[in-house]
């Protein structure tokens, strides 16, 4: 690996990791709606679309956070591995 790749993989891991602060404020704010929304209704159990699409949208958030972190931990580890080479 040359000098430039370790370089794009350096700016591959700045974004990733930007958007995995971004990944994970989209979870904390898909678990604390809920709450917001039953606090609101005086924590009435109503299960209705509502909370279907928030539990949908809850679990794309987790497995959009899990590709990122995956992909980010990659990313570390090749550039660690490559620029000890260099």
């Amino acid at each position: 690996m040359i000098k430039s790749e370790l370089n794009t993989l350096q700016k591959q891991i700045k974004a990733l990791t930007a958007c995995s602060y971004l990944v994970g404020l989209l979870n904390v704010l898909l678990i604390a709606i809920p709450f917001w929304h039953y606090y609101k209704i005086d924590f009435r159990v109503g299960l209705d679309m509502y909370f279907l699409w928030v539990t949908v949208l809850n679990i794309l958030g987790f497995y959009l956070a899990y590709l990122v972190a995956s992909k980010l931990l990659y990313y570390k580890k090749k550039h660690t591995h490559f620029s000890g080479k260099l």
